[in-house]
């Protein structure tokens, strides 16, 4: 089963999975999409090479001495038939660069028309057959598009290694310079300190706590120390405010995730929504909700606030709609709501 591979088309073919057996061309797609048709050369011809071929009524079948071929009259020398291919499922031969190169409209025994189709079965003369077809001029050429194509592959492929291995390099660096930007930004908003000065520029007076913390590290993290000696106008910075609001909502949309599958796990919760006017005389009503947690056989009351929400509307229907709208929204079934803080 090593050649049977699961190969999703591309290139404009259906993005159905489509699964085929390299070894036998029978089962090939077809038409061959040129992301099918460059697997299938990666691969190579794989040949089912077996003592014995099944044998019809009258004894005719398939012999495997017509994998090689003599180069001479005059010598013993032997070359083997690469193109030569075996269809297990329909008991047929094929030729693996006509099958993948000879145009549409070619007529040959050899060569993949469709999927199921069988190749050449007329064992009674296969010497003479595939002796005919090995110097056809339509096999010719596509033999030289085959180990031309396969040649520029292989050449390409060592590029393209190259290529994904700096790109490889260039991803695991930024992951690495986001990863202490976000230390940074989660030391500070755990520590409920604030993040900005009264100037943007790294290095300077008043530049605010978060900066200040991001020149820290990297004094002692090397690759945060070379994003900030890259540091040109204009250039990504990943520093600004902007960023910062980023990713402190990632880190907060990842806690409440996290908090309501807490509180979904344990069923029963009390809720508290509370209205208190900021400073632009908005009112702004906060959610905390409170669980059971039971653990080794003892029970902890956990209350965690979970947002901040805007409401103008005064009225009892208004607010008891909007916090029902906000149970939904969270994912929590009202029924199971048991007090109110």
């Amino acid at each position: 089963m090593d050649n049977f591979f699961s190969y999703v088309l591309d290139n404009n073919e259906d993005a159905n999975l489509r699964a085929f057996d390299y070894a036998d061309p029978s089962t090939w797609p077809c038409p061959l999409h040129q992301a099918t048709r460059n697997s299938i050369i990666d691969n190579g011809p794989k040949q089912i090479i077996c003592d014995v071929y099944p044998r019809t009524e009258e004894r005719r079948g398939f012999h495997k001495e017509h994998f090689t071929k003599g180069t001479s009259k005059t010598s013993n020398e032997t070359q083997h038939r690469e193109w030569l291919l075996y269809s297990k499922s329909t008991d047929s031969l094929f030729c693996f660069p006509c099958s993948l190169f000879a145009p549409r409209n070619t007529v040959s025994p050899f060569f993949h028309s469709c999927i199921g189709c069988a190749g050449f079965k007329d064992f009674v003369d296969q010497g003479r057959a595939i002796r005919d077809h090995e110097g056809s001029q339509q096999h010719f050429l596509s033999t030289v598009l085959w180990q031309d194509c396969s040649k520029a592959r292989k050449s390409k492929s060592s590029i393209i290694c190259e290529a994904t291995a700096e790109r490889r390099k260039q991803i695991n660096f930024w992951k690495e310079v986001l990863k202490s930007i976000l230390d940074a930004v989660l030391f500070l908003a755990k520590n409920n300190l604030a993040f900005r000065g009264s100037n943007e520029k790294l290095g300077q007076n008043g530049s605010g706590n978060f900066l200040s913390v991001i020149e820290l590290l990297s004094h002692y993290h090397a690759p945060l120390a070379l994003h900030i000696e890259r540091l040109k106008p204009g250039s990504t910075s990943y520093l600004f405010p902007p960023m910062q609001n980023e990713l402190i909502g990632i880190a907060a949309s990842s806690v409440r995730a996290k908090i309501m599958e807490n509180i979904k796990s344990r069923t029963f919760f009390a809720i508290m929504f509370d209205a208190t006017p900021d400073s632009s005389h908005h009112e702004q009503i906060s959610q905390v909700i409170r669980a059971v947690r039971v653990e080794d056989s003892l029970c902890y009351v956990e209350e965690n606030f979970i947002d901040f929400i805007n409401f103008e509307k005064k009225t009892g229907a208004e607010l008891s709609k909007m916090i029902v709208q906000k149970l939904e929204k969270d994912g929590l079934n009202i029924e199971n709501w048991r007090a109110r803080i």
